[in-house]
């Protein structure tokens, strides 16, 4: 039987995966118009706006699911209370099981998730364009970083438990 925590890990490994799978779908949509410009944005239909609007959503659960719940779930699982622990104190425990390579590439990717959910739209459509261009170009960064996260769970943590892990694909 599986314990309510391996359970959780578990679902959010496959929520991840949900994440992941539609953001490389929305990019692949992406490709023909990147990398943005202000002129471009401006012409864009209301399909290229809701392509974008995919992008951002599911960047923004992706990389808050992996920073609220995967990191936090991984650090438990080895008997880390996370309770008292602050952001960056996660992080440098984060970085010691090289799930990243360095924190300062995950506080980059959480500071264009905050740009997203509290700038975003309009309100400075240059800013909101490098953010964009920015975010794409860094999203196989944070899927490098999921992958890490869930091979690490998948293998030292599941597989030990002797847990299927094969509807686990990262």
């Amino acid at each position: 039987m599986i314990d309510k925590n391996t359970a959780k890990l578990i679902r959010t490994i496959k929520e991840c995966n949900k994440h992941k799978t539609r953001i490389s779908y929305v990019m692949s949509k992406m490709r023909q118009f990147m990398p943005l410009t202000t002129e471009k944005y401006r012409k864009f239909d209301e399909n290229e706006i809701e392509i974008i609007d995919l992008f951002v959503f599911r960047f923004i659960k992706l990389q808050d699911t992996i920073g609220a719940r995967l990191f936090k779930q991984i650090l438990e699982a080895n008997d880390v209370d996370t309770d008292t622990l602050s952001n960056i104190d996660i992080l440098n425990n984060i970085e010691k099981y090289a799930i990243i390579g360095d924190k300062d590439e995950w506080i980059e990717l959480r500071e264009i998730r905050n740009f997203f959910t509290h700038e975003y739209p309009d309100e400075n459509v240059d800013l909101l364009i490098n953010q964009l261009n920015t975010a794409f170009d860094k999203t196989e960064k944070l899927f490098s970083i999921y992958n890490n996260g869930a091979y690490y769970a998948i293998n030292r943590i599941l597989k030990p438990l002797n847990i299927d892990t094969s509807d686990l694909i990262i």
